[in-house]
């Protein structure tokens, strides 16, 4: 019920569990950890911390209302995975105070299919942006490259080692065609 896990909570929130004697396979221990304290009272610890959850997600009157309606743990999951807007409006919505269960778990389907929609339509442009990110460094880095291999042929040929050999190859050159017309 909704106050044992109001109970749960307390419990575990002010770590009242440390301290507890119980029996633990026929023995008697001293401050269990809070997964002995679930075993101990017969709960999985992850079915208590899934209730806390709920009960903090959704509060008391929707979770006392859930349980009436019978709804499952993979119901409220899906919910809780809802953006706060649309979990409230399913939460305050007239399925919930009306306690029709299927036009609630349609609702909840429907809500969590618009969600895993919007999802994947975010996951698609952001693998499409770092795509475009990816390429257009991978287009810098080669820009980069060819920019720093013609820099370095300008500079060599402003050179003046590199002037005085391109005017003597010029001039040996112009003897050669000089000599050729001879």
């Amino acid at each position: 019920t909704v106050t044992t896990i109001k109970m749960l909570a307390e419990i575990k929130e002010a770590k009242q569990y440390k301290g507890l004697k119980i029996i633990l396979n026929e023995e008697l221990v001293t401050s269990p950890t809070w997964d002995q304290f679930c075993q101990h009272i017969g709960l999985s610890r992850e079915k208590v911390d899934e209730d806390i959850r709920n009960l903090s997600v959704f509060g008391e009157d929707f979770l006392e209302t859930s349980q009436r309606m019978s709804l499952g743990y993979r119901d409220l999951r899906k919910l809780r995975k809802l953006d706060d807007a649309d979990r409230e409006v399913i939460i305050n919505g007239e399925s919930v105070k009306t306690e029709d269960r299927e036009s609630l778990i349609d609702l909840i389907e429907e809500m969590s299919a618009k969600h895993a929609k919007d999802k994947a339509t975010l996951n698609k442009k952001v693998t499409d942006l770092s795509a475009d990110v990816d390429a257009k460094d991978q287009i810098i880095k080669t820009k980069d490259s060819k920019l720093n291999q013609m820099d370095t042929e300008l500079t060599k040929l402003k050179s003046p080692i590199e002037i005085a050999k391109r005017a003597e190859t010029e001039d040996q050159q112009l003897e050669k065609a000089a000599l050729e017309t001879l």
